[in-house]
């Protein structure tokens, strides 16, 4: 449903473009550690920089895209689908707050919402053994 309005993004660790056809879907805290399907941690990037970056935990410097990409996806999602509000109930649970309320909010206190729940768990992820700052190395 995001590529239906924009057809194809570039992915935030290697820059190759996204389509319906190549996209995976990356959790960008590993599933592995926070073992959930949550939207606000998803992301579409190409099968082959899924593969490469596995359980690894991906530099800082891609946490302000991956941010700016939520509230992105977001954005399009409520106005395509506003019937449907149970679709982005996972971000009501994070910034505990009714849609409408969110939407309300300003893009930056959207991201850094988002950039305040990510930053401890990659932390804590590397602490407990992830490897931290991942980056996709051929590009």
């Amino acid at each position: 449903m995001y590529f239906d309005d924009l057809g194809q993004v570039n992915c935030i660790y290697s820059g190759l473009t996204v389509t319906s056809e190549n996209f995976n879907i990356d959790h960008f805290v590993p599933w592995s550690f926070v073992t959930h399907d949550q939207l606000w941690n998803l992301l579409p990037i190409p099968g082959e920089v899924n593969s490469a970056k596995s359980d690894h935990l991906p530099a800082r410097k891609f946490l302000d895209d991956f941010a700016d990409l939520q509230y992105d996806a977001f954005s399009r999602v409520l106005k395509r689908f506003s019937s449907q509000p149970k679709l982005l109930e996972d971000y009501s649970i994070l910034f505990n707050k009714r849609l409408d309320e969110i939407q309300q909010l300003p893009s930056s206190a959207f991201v850094e919402t988002i950039k305040d729940t990510v930053h401890p768990l990659l932390q804590i992820a590397g602490n407990m053994g992830f490897e931290v700052g991942w980056e996709y190395p051929w590009v």
